[in-house]
């Protein structure tokens, strides 16, 4: 209570003091504490100047997910500044249903959009190989359309992305089986197993019901630095074959 108001933004504060309270919540700062409130402010200005009364921040996760987000209904939809309030957008949707309905839009009106998901790049165009351009572009495929249509070009087959996403790695559970469940569903939904590049087989064969997220974070946190985000798939298959050997 007693906190200078800029101590957050002193690194070195920040690291002593509440990083150890972080790392209790088994989260990350920005994650579980900043991301829905940081990103709301920075568009107070704007919405002063231009008189904007509604302001809609997009939604991370589902009603359905089991974890918390700094960013969620619950604290986003309470925030107001400057005459404007904010919605937390599209909580009732999961991801690949976010991914349909865009999809479908855009393959009625002759794919005019372009989406913009890459967590790098500063141009406004997507990388295609950070963790978060290529877990939408699996979704856009996954769901029976062609991601190079939506925005992401900088790749030379699904293939590809299948084999850099083994190289590159996921995040760390209960993330991977939230965020790649529904995708390998859609997949298995929408294509034969026959018809799926074999580098991305593995996607569509993983067992995402018997992940014992517990273990594995407990495996992560005991077998690689914790300031490792992304961890490589042949680990993840390590640890599930690992839960159904026990």
């Amino acid at each position: 209570e007693n906190m200078p108001p800029d101590m957050a933004s002193d690194p070195v504060l920040r690291k002593k003091l509440l990083d150890p309270l972080v790392v209790k919540d088994k989260d990350t700062w920005w994650h579980g504490f900043e991301c829905g409130i940081g990103i709301l402010s920075h568009y107070a200005p704007m919405a002063w100047l231009h008189g904007v009364d509604t302001v809609y921040i997009a939604s991370s996760f589902t009603k359905d997910d089991v974890y918390t987000c700094a960013s969620d209904p619950t604290i986003d939809n309470h925030v107001r500044y400057c005459g404007a309030r904010v919605i937390h957008d599209g909580y009732e949707l999961s991801r690949i249903m976010k991914v349909e309905l865009v999809a479908n839009y855009a393959k009625e009106h002759g794919y005019p959009d372009y989406i913009c998901s890459c967590l790098h790049t500063r141009s406004g165009k997507n990388c295609c190989f950070c963790e978060k351009c290529i877990r939408t572009i699996l979704g856009i495929y996954a769901c029976g359309y062609d991601p190079k249509k939506m925005g992401f070009t900088r790749y030379g087959d699904i293939g590809e992305i299948g084999k850099a996403f083994t190289e590159k790695g996921a995040r760390f559970a209960p993330q991977f089986r939230s965020r790649f469940m529904p995708i390998r569903n859609a997949m298995r939904k929408n294509y034969r197993r026959e018809d799926i590049p074999e580098d991305l087989m593995w996607l569509y064969d993983f067992d995402f019901e018997h992940l014992d997220t517990d273990g594995i974070y407990e495996f992560f946190m005991t077998n690689w630095p914790q300031d490792i985000d992304l961890f490589p798939i042949s680990a993840w298959k390590k640890c599930h074959n690992r839960k159904q050997q026990v």
